[in-house]
């Protein structure tokens, strides 16, 4: 049994399907997630690099605070983190720096946000290197 298709869109290329993609998903996330479920190619360019370090992630205040505990967010974000995603590994690289004080991989972090053009890293970084107690030679 065929199904008819009265549209055209199955033969997008993967380059406008991964466009569209990115325009949805600086939207929202359950936009990206609504996309994703209409076709497999819509699936496909979900998964897309590109559209992982475009997709808007809510602000801490903004996100409900059991998305820490559950699994299945927390391999949203990691799956999101190793993209690089440029939000994720800001927010990711304080709490190195200042709650776990692991400095060495929260400065790392910081470049790696800052390499990929996110403004706030780039003055955190700036300042916290400015502010350095232990090495003034690196200042």
């Amino acid at each position: 049994m065929t199904i008819d298709h009265f549209s055209n869109i199955a033969y997008l290329s993967s380059n406008i399907w991964v466009a569209l993609t990115i325009k949805v998903a600086s939207n929202s996330i359950r936009d990206l997630c609504s996309l994703r479920m209409t076709c497999k190619a819509a699936r496909d360019a979900g998964n897309a690099d590109i559209v992982h370090r475009i997709v808007y992630i809510p602000p801490p205040y903004a996100t409900q605070w059991w998305w820490s505990i559950k699994t299945e967010a927390r391999r949203f974000f990691n799956r999101y983190m190793a993209t690089g995603h440029p939000e994720l590994l800001f927010r990711v690289a304080l709490q190195e720096l200042f709650m776990r004080c692991n400095k060495d991989v929260g400065i790392r972090m910081l470049n790696s946000a800052t390499s990929t053009g996110h403004e706030v890293a780039k003055y955190a970084l700036s300042m916290t290197l400015l502010l350095r107690m232990d090495d003034d030679k690196a200042k």
